[in-house]
């Protein structure tokens, strides 16, 4: 059992700790695949979350469902760290993506591989299965994964990782979150220019704190989204980098390298 331990990715044995603390706490006493759900779910940061998130699903009432199914397991009073259990079927949940991970080329078993393995799983369909369809988990899963090969323990950290550590500003002016950009036309204008320009077209702006640099790149934003750009910078978006969300937890040796990475990977393979 200890060698499907070691072909975890990070996110997946973190999920399994999680699992073990959330049962202590239930005092169940053995770790039940409901566990990982309920871990999974409360972890803001999961793939499950980012799930749910891109299909606009509310995850209150599955928490809480995932809650209610755990309540009904056997108690003791008496269960600690010592004595709890992973159990069986943690177990062949396990196998079935250690499965699932060879014939999909990874080297490691990520938390989509895992969801994926076992969706047809009882309580997958009587948890997740009531507000949300089993199939289309599989395939948001499949879109987010983006073909990407599993190589590493902390590759299923960026999945996604545009959306999960950027921020989009285009769709910010979309719901009117951002103020409007006064004063600032020539700068806005001076940075399009750069910006069509099929060479040195990587503008950088400099100021002190306060000085209204972000409110130029918002007014950018706005322009694109009102469609007063050039041609060439339609459908354009404007993405900035949540710097404290890319290194916050990055506790492994290269990990935040290896974010940093798939962020410029993913805006290569976006082309916009």
């Amino acid at each position: 059992m200890n060698k499907i331990f070691e072909k975890l990715t990070n996110q997946l044995t973190e999920t399994i700790e999680s699992s073990i603390s959330l049962s202590l706490h239930n005092k169940n006493q053995e770790v039940e695949v409901i566990h990982l759900i309920w871990a999974l779910l409360t972890n803001t940061n999961s793939i499950l979350n980012q799930l749910l998130n891109k299909m606009n699903i509310d995850k209150s009432a599955i928490e809480l469902e995932a809650k209610s199914y755990a309540s009904k397991l056997p108690q003791s009073s008496s269960v600690s760290k010592d004595n709890i259990k992973i159990g069986k079927e943690v177990v062949l949940s396990l196998q079935n993506s250690e499965g699932l991970m060879t014939s999909m080329g990874d080297q490691f078993v990520a938390v989509d591989t895992w969801i994926t393995a076992n969706l047809k799983h009882k309580v997958f369909k009587e948890v997740l299965g009531k507000y949300i369809s089993l199939t289309e988990i599989k395939k948001t899963l499949e879109v987010m994964r983006g073909g990407i090969k599993v190589e590493s323990q902390s590759s299923d950290d960026n999945f996604e990782a545009l959306e999960k550590y950027g921020i989009n500003l285009n769709q910010k002016s979309l719901d009117g979150e951002l103020d409007p950009v006064i004063g600032r036309d020539e700068e806005i204008h001076r940075m399009m220019q750069i910006l069509i320009r099929k060479t040195k077209n990587n503008p950088i702006v400099l100021g002190e704190p306060g000085t209204g640099k972000t409110a130029i790149v918002e007014g950018l934003a706005q322009r694109i989204t009102a469609k007063e750009v050039p041609t060439s910078l339609m459908n354009k978006k404007v993405v900035t980098l949540d710097m404290s969300a890319l290194i916050a937890g990055s506790k492994y040796r290269g990990e935040f390298e290896d974010r940093l990475k798939k962020v410029i990977d993913e805006v290569k393979k976006a082309g916009n």
